[in-house]
């Protein structure tokens, strides 16, 4: 992803590595390596990986997940 380029997508709950690193706040190269390890829940696709946004949130513990997800893409 460009500098400052913000993602394009933010209703689907899967996203490239590069927009789910914007959206999480967590480092492109972390979500890799736990995409590859297995730690981060993901779905490839090719050589791409898709991060499920929803799932990484949960098993981050973050509280209210799914209404924090729904904020995130503009909903109620």
């Amino acid at each position: 992803m460009r500098k400052n380029a913000t993602p394009k997508n933010l209703d689907a709950p899967f996203l490239k590595i590069d927009d789910a690193a914007y959206v999480t706040g967590l480092s492109r190269n972390a979500l890799r390596t736990g995409c590859k390890d297995g730690s981060v829940p993901h779905t490839k696709v090719g050589n791409t990986y898709f991060v499920n946004i929803p799932a990484l949130l949960k098993q981050l513990g973050v509280p209210d997940a799914d209404s924090l997800y729904n904020n995130l893409k503009g909903g109620a």
